[in-house]
């Protein structure tokens, strides 16, 4: 017991109390911010975002994304998107791991200029997205199968994973042989489109990833080729649930 003799004084034991008290709350919190080597941490934050728009929109209620460009009901609705490194927006099915799984890369599906601007793009804004939707999806299985390399393997049936997509916009873009000075030079590569992926599973068709990015910097192969790079060493479900959910 404390003296009673010395009653402003605060009573040791009381302290000693609080200092443990104090100690396994702090070594709690650490525990629950510490990522987990199994990656339980990242399936939480996926599986978190992968329930929580429905929650936050109202009735009726559909989030805008990418002035218009991104349209939820290609992908599924009730998705948070979130802005993630290297992918402009990005949703993931919690769990989901490519490792290990045949993926089949279908032809993308017919172009689609969306978004507040697209009533001002020219026809021949369509057309030179179409000269290159033809070829894009065997351009994403090649920069697939070079980034993960005998981690998956490219069928062309059984798959366990069906990768289709989609041309959402397009800004312009050159022309295929263009003259830079007295030389010709093949600019095909260089169109901004903005594309819609998708990685579903290959027997139920259940959405297992998300995909909708910019091309910005107009050359859209080298930006297939650095995002399936930082896919395939960071892991689609870690980048999701790093990202930032997306509001406009």
């Amino acid at each position: 017991m404390c003296a009673p003799t010395v009653p402003h004084r605060p009573c040791l034991t009381a302290q000693l109390f609080a200092v443990v008290a104090l100690a396994f709350a702090s070594r709690e919190l650490v525990a629950q911010s510490a990522p987990s080597e199994d990656g339980s941490a990242e399936r939480q934050a996926a599986a978190k975002g992968a329930t929580s728009t429905k929650s936050e929109q109202g009735p009726g209620e559909r989030a805008t994304l990418d002035a218009g460009r991104l349209d939820p009901t290609w992908f599924g609705e009730g998705l948070e998107f979130r802005e993630a490194s290297g992918i402009d927006y990005l949703w993931v099915r919690p769990a989901f791991d490519l490792d290990g799984k045949k993926l089949r890369f279908v032809p993308f599906g017919e172009v689609q200029l969306l978004g507040e601007k697209a009533s001002k793009r020219k026809e021949k804004v369509r057309q030179r997205a179409e000269a290159v939707n033809p070829v894009l999806h065997e351009h994403l299985a090649d920069r697939f199968r070079d980034a993960f390399d005998e981690r998956i393997s490219i069928v062309a049936e059984g798959e366990d994973i069906r990768v289709e997509g989609r041309v959402a916009d397009c800004a312009g873009g050159f022309t295929s042989i263009t003259m830079v000075g007295v030389i010709p030079v093949d600019m095909s590569h260089y169109v901004p489109l903005t594309v819609d992926i998708k990685l579903g599973d290959g027997s139920t068709g259940e959405l297992l990833a998300a995909i909708h990015h910019r091309a910005v910097e107009d050359d859209w192969d080298d930006w297939l080729e650095d995002m399936v790079e930082h896919v395939a060493e960071k892991g689609l479900l870690k980048l999701y649930a790093k990202g930032r959910r997306a509001t406009k």
